[in-house]
């Protein structure tokens, strides 16, 4: 097994040691939008997995990238709808802008993520930061679309579902 998702197990592990998935599970990825509040929970739900043991992956907070309208729209559907009449024309030039304007949306999660990073180290479990293989520190740029021209994002900051095994690809690899 290489998946297992329950959003009313958040935390709870109860209900989380209570389903088949998480048996057959070698590997536990644990990844949400962490917010500060969520620390102390998640140290006291890692020492229960790690009883149970099993391979743990922490990933880093997810991007979210700064909207101005609703629904929120992520910087490449903005760039679209302001410069382009079809999203099937984007250019190489538009890609490059695309991605520059992606990277300067991006809220800071540098502090949340370093908090994680703590917690991971503390107790010896992976930690993956989704920036990583999103964007480009150097370049200044972070990625809107697949290899395969998809999306990346939904919103600002869910992922499609193209997005979504793109990462997988990511992680997996690891």
């Amino acid at each position: 097994s290489y998946q297992f998702t329950k959003r009313e197990s958040q935390f709870n592990t109860e209900i989380l040691f209570s389903y088949n998935d998480f048996h057959e599970a070698d590997v536990l990825v644990i990844s949400m939008n962490f917010t500060y509040e969520h620390l102390k929970p998640l140290e006291k739900f890692i020492m229960s997995l790690k009883r149970k043991e099993k391979k743990i992956v922490l990933l880093s907070k997810t991007n979210k990238y700064k909207s101005k309208k609703f629904p929120l729209q992520t910087p490449f559907d903005m760039y679209v709808m302001n410069n382009l009449s079809n999203r099937d024309k984007v250019t190489s030039k538009d890609l490059f802008q695309l991605k520059k304007v992606q990277y300067k949306s991006r809220i800071n999660t540098d502090k949340i993520n370093f908090n994680l990073y703590k917690i991971a180290e503390k107790y010896n479990i992976i930690f993956l930061n989704k920036n990583d293989f999103l964007c480009d520190e150097i370049n200044k740029e972070c990625d809107v679309l697949t290899d395969k021209n998809k999306k990346i994002y939904y919103d600002d900051h869910h992922y499609t579902l193209s997005g979504a095994k793109r990462s997988e690809e990511h992680t997996s690899e690891l």
